[in-house]
């Protein structure tokens, strides 16, 4: 299990070892809901609070459908893959929210 906090600052100290320990690999990710977007294909993408302003982890993969079953502020905890890291944020793919 890694907290969306300290898997955006793992990002944020070092990409290349932030990708070595979570890129590709299943990841339990407790946060908060920052945001509900959809992306470029009206797919859900879920953003979780990590820390202070502009501070985010950004999953997707979850279907429209459980994501319009979240709130803004409300605590989750989602099962993803990591993704790697684009334009300052770490993203998780493949998410479900876990039971």
């Amino acid at each position: 299990m890694v907290s969306a906090t300290e898997l955006f600052a793992a990002y944020k100290a070092n990409e290349i070892a932030a990708d070595q320990r979570y890129k590709g690999k299943a990841l339990k990710v407790p946060g908060v809901i920052e945001d509900i977007t959809s992306d470029a294909f009206d797919k859900a993408v879920v953003q979780l609070q990590a820390g202070g302003f502009m501070e985010q982890v950004h999953a997707s993969g979850l279907s429209n459908e459980a994501a319009a079953q979240l709130s803004k502020g409300e605590r989750v905890t989602l099962l993803c893959n990591g993704g790697g890291e684009v334009i300052g944020f770490p993203l998780l793919e493949d998410c479900v929210i876990a039971e």
